[in-house]
């Protein structure tokens, strides 16, 4: 099942697919009166979709296991090489 945009009552249409991005993670701060620093956490791929309405996009298709991990040693190795074409900080 495509994923649907309720403002637009439309599909999202795939953009593209085996989209690559990291996930951050707070290094510092407590995010209430300390702002975070975010770092690397892990490497993922799924798939961009976007509503060809509003222009909303979503990543989906995201599997059970990351690409990589920020304690692997090879980690920085596969961030290199994979180019994530973004960072998510949020928690």
């Amino acid at each position: 099942m495509k994923p649907a945009c309720p403002k637009c009552r439309l599909f999202y249409t795939i953009k593209r697919t085996g989209y690559n991005w990291e996930e951050g993670m707070p290094k510092s701060g407590d995010g209430k009166t300390v702002p975070y620093v975010w770092g690397s956490y892990k490497l993922w791929a799924g798939d961009l979709f976007e509503c060809r309405g509003c222009g909303a996009q979503v990543i989906v298709g995201v599997p059970h296991r990351p690409i990589a991990e920020h304690y692997q040693a090879e980690y920085l190795d596969r961030v290199a090489e994979i180019n994530p074409q973004v960072r998510i900080d949020d928690c």
